[in-house]
């Protein structure tokens, strides 16, 4: 219900993701109402801000039925993305992206519990189409300070697709790193299964 041309920071509420991400600055947090989202273009988060949904369950970011290649979130350096459900899909056959960490964002920013679905799986079987959860595709360097710092913690990653090409969960390249955080608990059905 809020308004973009009227909206301002601690005021009125924007109507649209975007342009409340183009009003802020370092140091400050979008929150984003319960709602689903259609983004008419990806989102880059700016250096030192954060954007937070409620819940995981109620706040949802996507581009559904893209017809070109695309990004959903770039992280920008210092940024935290959290508690949203994203979604980005295609009936075609494109590159698809949907977190892409650059520079060296895999060791300043973080994406904590969150839901990311990137999907073509209804693209014809004959194409071709590189399909990533997570891109890691920046420089950073690994230090002792990296194995505290997980840049990708408590959340679930959905890929997928139909045809050739290259089909990955969380890629990792160039000069990079990328430490995560992952839990698993046990219970007496999964004792002595190999889980």
């Amino acid at each position: 219900y809020g308004n973009d041309a009227t909206a301002c920071i601690g005021g009125t509420p924007f109507k649209t993701v975007n342009a409340a991400i183009s009003a802020i600055s370092s140091g400050q947090t979008v929150w984003i109402l319960p709602g689903i989202y259609n983004l008419t273009s990806g989102i880059t988060i700016p250096d030192g801000t954060a954007i937070r949904g409620l819940n995981t369950q109620t706040v949802t970011l996507q581009m559904l039925n893209v017809t070109a290649d695309t990004t959903l979130i770039t992280m920008g350096e210092n940024c935290r993305l959290e508690d949203v459900t994203l979604k980005l899909t295609s009936t075609e056959h494109h590159t698809l992206q949907g977190i892409v960490f650059g520079g060296t964002s895999t060791v300043t920013s973080k994406l904590r519990p969150s839901v990311l679905t990137v999907d073509n799986s209804t693209a014809s079987g004959v194409g071709t189409s590189n399909v990533y959860g997570v891109v890691a595709n920046g420089t950073s360097a690994l230090t002792a300070s990296s194995f505290s710092f997980n840049c990708l913690k408590g959340s679930t990653i959905n890929v997928r697709s139909n045809g050739g090409g290259n089909k990955r969960g969380i890629l990792v390249s160039n000069a990079n790193i990328v430490t995560t955080l992952f839990l698993y608990t046990s219970d007496a059905a999964d004792e002595g299964l190999g889980v």
